[in-house]
């Protein structure tokens, strides 16, 4: 108030708003190019963050227009709405939708854009303080506790400081529950040494290892399938087609041979088999499956469509098949890295949403997750699949025992994991 703290100069706003703007622009191109990242812009950002009109004007059309945003879709709604013109026209538009970056930067951009929005909202109040102060006629006392007061306001209700009373209260609540058995208890298998001894709960990020060909994506297609028998579960395969997944599904479900789904023309079906096929087929049709085999879709996209689903209704298992094939834009970046950076973003999904999350990984000869060691670390539950010597170990459990071995093996002639008779 001395002056020898001055409010920022006109030069620094300016740069500042035109910073902004540009990431305004940014944000705004990245929905267009890719409509399912709206839902982590719009879980960071509201029209407020948006200085210059034409932006936030874009930004409530592509919110509005959902999955269903593209350069002309957007055009068109403006048309109808008188809106295009105030937009910055169509031209603009274009030129936005071409600069567009990845979906990966929307964090970095809506940071910029909350702090942009924060100075300006500061700059504001500092102007309208000296204004009073300077008027006289007011009690300065007063002003300078309104402004704090205004100040301490700006960025409310983004982020909110963490309440251990109402964690703790939640807790025991959640407790009370499973024990009445009226909550969620993640997946129930149909190997009930599993249940008993390796809960899969909500939230669990459980990693399955296992050498190549040693059963990892027929275990994980087993876990599927217990799920949706009364839930939701999503399927993200890099590895095998949805056709393939889901002819496994009907072999487990149905009891059916795989030789005569898999090559139906050299092993006929039964009547039997045809029954059997015909009533699988339409429960499977009815469940709660999602399948998605575009191996283009990147750990954005990936947990973007989760969230999206989670949305829609609660989601009881998210399977990614397998980690090593996700893609991921972090240039500059060893392998290393990015595998440990994929495994990070599906612990904080599984964290964020509840959603049991399962990853598969292929290990190196010693054992080790391949190409990085983060997703054995990350993991609440690690398991591996011992094709030689028959059995699941149990590497590791927060949680409960670890260093055993499950009593479950891939039955000869079947897709189906089996709980063995301790012998």
């Amino acid at each position: 108030l001395d002056g020898s703290r001055p409010i920022p100069t006109q030069t620094t706003e300016n740069r500042m708003i035109a910073a902004a703007t540009n990431a305004e622009r940014s944000i705004i191109g990245i929905l267009i190019a890719d409509p399912s990242a709206r839902h982590e812009a719009q879980r960071l950002l509201t029209g407020e963050d948006f200085f210059a009109p034409p932006n936030r004007i874009l930004w409530d059309y592509v919110a509005a227009l959902g999955s269903h945003v593209s350069p002309t879709s957007l055009i068109d709604a403006l048309t109808s709405a008188h809106q295009l013109d105030a937009a910055g026209g169509a031209l603009n538009i274009l030129d936005i939708a071409t600069e567009a970056t990845g979906s990966e930067h929307i964090p970095f951009l809506a940071e910029q854009l909350t702090t942009a929005r924060i100075h300006r909202e500061a700059s504001r109040i500092a102007r309208q303080l000296l204004s009073s102060l300077e008027g006289g006629g007011t009690d300065p006392l007063a002003c300078v506790g309104e402004a704090m007061a205004e100040l301490g306001g700006l960025g409310s209700g983004r982020t909110q400081m963490p309440d251990i009373r109402e964690d703790v209260l939640k807790t025991v609540e959640n407790l009370e529950a499973e024990m009445s058995g009226t909550a969620p208890q993640g997946i129930e298998t149909r190997w009930p040494t599993m249940n008993a001894s390796v809960p899969l709960r909500r939230a669990s990020y459980v990693v399955i290892g296992g050498p190549t060909s040693s059963g990892k994506s027929l275990f994980a297609g087993n876990l599927v399938a217990d799920v949706i028998e009364h839930g939701r579960a999503a399927f993200f395969s890099y590895e095998m087609s949805r056709d393939d997944i889901i002819r496994r599904m009907l072999s487990d479900k149905g009891g059916i041979d795989p030789e005569k789904l898999f090559f139906p023309a050299q092993h006929r079906m039964t009547p039997g088999n045809m029954a059997s096929l015909v009533e699988t087929q339409r429960d499977l049709s009815r469940s709660g499956l999602h399948i998605f085999d575009d191996p283009s879709i990147d750990i954005t996209r990936l947990l973007a469509l989760g969230r999206l689903l989670c949305a829609e209704k609660q989601l009881d298992a998210l399977v990614v098949d397998y980690a090593q094939l996700v893609p991921i834009s972090l240039p500059g970046s060893n392998r290393e890295l990015q595998v440990a950076t994929i495994s990070r973003m599906l612990r904080g999904f599984s964290l964020e949403t509840g959603t049991p999350t399962i990853v598969l990984s292929q290990l190196n000869d010693d054992g080790a997750t391949r190409e990085s060691k983060a997703l054995a670390q990350d993991a609440e539950i690690l398991l591996n699949i011992e094709s030689d010597r028959g059995g699941i170990y149990v590497c590791k459990q927060r949680n409960g025992p670890k260093n055993f071995r499950l009593n479950i093996s891939q039955r000869p002639g079947t897709l189906k994991f089996m709980e063995e008779a301790a012998s």
